[in-house]
């Protein structure tokens, strides 16, 4: 079967939006990640293989993050100075499969799923 120059361009036109799409990479793949316990956050940034962990409140007590990455290992980030405006941070060569902030004392926040 021939191929007319109409067929042609359709195809290029096809390949080209189809080779945009797969280098581009999806919305879900591109983008930064919060949770909260309170006013206290931590954040995944859009690689996933990096996270800090903020304490916004100046009550005393110490702030840290529970990180699951995607081989199954468990670690944690502390924010080790209070309220300072400083952050505690890590970063990991698997990405970040789920984290959840808490605050010695007074509990924990919801789990965050990183997609």
């Amino acid at each position: 079967m021939a191929l007319n120059r109409r067929s042609v361009r359709i195809l290029a036109v096809s390949g080209s939006f189809v080779l945009a799409a797969a280098l581009w990479g999806s919305p879900a793949q591109a983008h930064e990640m919060r949770g909260y316990h309170g006013l206290d956050e931590a954040w995944v940034y859009a690689s996933h293989l990096e996270m800090e962990v903020r304490d916004d409140e100046c009550d005393g007590h110490k702030v840290f993050a529970v990180v699951n990455l995607r081989d199954g290992r468990s670690t944690s980030i502390v924010d080790d100075d209070g309220c300072s405006g400083n952050t505690g941070g890590g970063r990991w060569s698997v990405e970040v499969a789920s984290f959840y902030v808490c605050e010695d004392r007074e509990g924990c926040g919801t789990t965050v799923r990183v997609s």
